[in-house]
């Protein structure tokens, strides 16, 4: 706590605000032209003319009062992307899809999304049936996505969101983070980024991976949706561990489907370790197996 500090504003209440600077290293300082992450702003920062309470306090009134968990964005081609997890009233998680906090009413019944870019608000109202969700298999909690439009590229943006409940009421509004949006990436930019021939393929005696933990794993289905949706050879997997539908995950989601989109040809792992293993002791599957990629 002592790297925090309190400040006070009619229009938001109390604020927690970072009271240190973020320093970086003279080698890269010159490169880096924005950090984001576990970042809470000052009050000055926010579009207080939208916004009530955009912050949670040190007593943890917003997540009390049912503000949604903001896990990470991106933005690009004019489309803001959220990843989020809906919390209840009384503060407890929910993992019903069609109707959020059902067992903890009031039911939430949409997400109010809203970004600030140039000075102006944008805020987007989402309807639940309009937001896709998937179960956590870690806590009882679910991740949920959503997305709106009319970004500006290029512009940085300030995120924020709230719940709104069937008895007509909303959670205070919470700030994720500053969002710099850029051109979205798919295989074919990538390889013309890099100056890559676009026929250039790998072959099947060569191979990649990913490695994942807690039983994290992907869904052979969406990847071969991708390959398919960007005409790319459907790629030989060699999977080490359990790949369970039930612990799909976007991380290793989009490890292998980019994989097969640059690597294309390649053979294709995924070392999946459960739960109860650790980082050690991949290392010394890895070093101990007779093949790997």
């Amino acid at each position: 706590l002592e790297a925090f500090e309190s400040t006070v504003a009619p229009e938001l209440g109390v604020v927690l605000a970072s009271a240190r600077a973020p320093t970086l290293p003279a080698s890269v300082a010159d490169d880096v032209e924005l950090i984001t992450g576990l970042q809470l702003p000052h009050h000055d920062t926010l579009p207080t003319a939208r916004v009530t309470r955009a912050v949670r306090t040190a007593d943890n009134t917003a997540a009390a009062q049912g503000s949604p968990a903001l896990n990470c964005g991106q933005a690009g081609n004019g489309t803001l992307y959220m990843l989020f997890m809906p919390i209840c009233k009384n503060g407890s998680l929910t993992q019903n899809q069609a109707a959020p906090c059902q067992a903890a009413p009031p039911v939430i019944t949409s997400f109010d999304i809203m970004f600030e870019q140039s000075s102006v608000n944008h805020s987007t109202r989402v309807p639940v049936e309009r937001v896709a969700c998937q179960p956590s298999p870690y806590f009882p909690g679910m991740f949920c996505n959503v997305h709106t439009d009319g970004v500006k590229d290029g512009v940085s943006m300030q995120v924020y969101g709230r719940s709104v409940f069937a008895d007509g009421s909303t959670s205070p509004w919470v700030y994720f983070q500053r969002v710099m949006p850029t051109l979205l990436s798919d295989p074919h930019v990538l390889y013309s980024l890099y100056s890559i021939p676009h026929d250039t393929e790998a072959t099947s005696a060569q191979s990649q991976g990913m490695v994942q933990f807690s039983s994290a794993s992907f869904s052979p289905r969406d990847l071969a949706q991708f390959v398919k949706t960007y005409d790319l050879p459907q790629p030989p997997v060699k999977i080490v561990g359990k790949n369970q539908p039930g612990y799909v995950n976007f991380e290793p989601q989009l490890d292998m489907q980019m994989l097969a989109g640059v690597g294309r040809g390649a053979t294709t792992w995924a070392w999946i370790n459960s739960g109860s293993g650790d980082f050690v002791d991949w290392a010394v599957a890895v070093n101990n197996a007779t093949d790997a990629p």
